[in-house]
């Protein structure tokens, strides 16, 4: 499992160390192999209101975007991104842990808008209290 995060300069609650053990720790109870590359980024509330406006059609910040990938024709399969921005975690009261844990259920192609069934059966498997 390779993990990247980009934090881009903006302070952020979590070291790297422990958000990757998260990711780890997810990847683990969803019995995936471990030859997948994901991606966690934070931005600042501009750049996540751009990104939800482009893909969502949602003119407003929101704290996480989820961006799965297609499988490559290579030795690691790219999961996707996982886009944070961490102000509107902290204004909403959120943990940046149950985020992640959101971000990382979608790219796994669960959906609480569409299947809220699946996404709370996901959701408890990993404690993922969003």
């Amino acid at each position: 499992m390779k993990i990247h995060i980009y934090n881009n300069g903006l302070v952020v609650g979590h070291k790297s160390t422990e958000i990757k053990n998260i990711i780890i720790d997810i990847v683990n109870k969803f019995e995936l192999t471990n030859n997948y590359e994901v991606e966690i980024i934070f931005v600042d509330k501009v750049k996540i209101k751009k990104l939800n406006t482009k893909h969502r059609k949602k003119n407003h910040a929101t704290d996480v975007l989820s961006f799965p990938q297609s499988t490559f024709n290579t030795k690691l399969n790219m999961l996707g991104s996982i886009v944070i921005c961490d102000q509107v975690v902290k204004e909403k009261g959120e943990d940046l842990i149950d985020v992640i844990k959101h971000g990382f259920l979608h790219l796994l192609g669960f959906d609480h808008e569409n299947n809220l069934k699946k996404w709370e059966s996901a959701s408890k498997k990993i404690k993922c209290a969003l």
